[in-house]
């Protein structure tokens, strides 16, 4: 089963945004037609897509309908297949490395070592490298097992 072709959108060019939003879109579709993807996973993909067919409003809603249904068909590659944007997991442990460092440093400062670990802008950044590291790590991982999306990135 082939996923269904999105729609040329006339009002695309003149509207920057909605051009944007729209040619993010075609290369996630064009990504994911290169993926051995199960009958399921592309059912939905194909409601997503014929609902951006199908819809008739305005531009700025266009926009948000277009966003809605990218979230919603990577949200059900990462939980059913681990298929993941570049950079997911890059992102995604920066943000944990960040917390886990200001939580140590808070943790540090409360128990006494206030000389070496007083500044939350230090375990902000320790934080911040070392989650980087980890996810810069995964990433490779998902990778070389073929579950990341090569043309798209968020």
């Amino acid at each position: 089963m082939k996923l269904i072709q999105l729609k040329n959108l006339k009002n695309a060019e003149q509207n920057k945004k909605l051009n944007k939003v729209y040619r993010h879109f075609l290369a996630l579709t064009a990504d994911l037609e290169d993926k051995q993807l199960p009958l399921s996973i592309i059912d939905v993909i194909n409601e997503e897509i014929s609902t951006i067919n199908q819809f008739s409003g305005t531009d700025k809603a266009l926009i948000k309908q277009i966003q809605h249904c990218t979230k919603t068909i990577l949200k059900t590659l990462e939980e059913d297949l681990n298929i993941v944007p570049k950079h997911h997991y890059q992102n995604l442990w920066m943000v944990y490395g960040m917390s886990i460092g200001i939580l140590f440093t808070v943790i540090v400062t409360t128990v006494g070592y206030e000389n070496t670990w007083t500044s939350f802008p230090m375990g902000l950044s320790m934080g911040l490298i070392f989650g980087l590291l980890a996810g810069k790590n995964r990433d490779d991982k998902a990778k070389k097992m073929n579950l990341q999306l090569n043309n798209y990135t968020i």
